[in-house]
């Protein structure tokens, strides 16, 4: 999703993940792990919550890496 829109985020959006990823602030849907940031934490305040979904699918491919 940041790499997709980069303007969008601050330029070290990617690497300030490792540190703002709070594991109460996700939840588990149909498609996938939806997990949200809080306004400021990879974007700036007027962007509001930040909901990043990870399908199934690419957690799959990513466990067996």
């Amino acid at each position: 999703m940041i790499a997709q829109n980069p303007t969008a985020y601050y330029d070290d959006a990617t690497e300030n993940l490792k540190y703002v990823l709070n594991l109460s602030n996700f939840r588990l849907t149909e498609q996938g792990v939806s997990v949200y940031f809080n306004p400021g934490e990879i974007a700036n305040e007027q962007s509001g919550i930040i909901s990043i979904l990870i399908p199934y699918e690419q957690l799959k491919q990513g466990a067996k890496q």
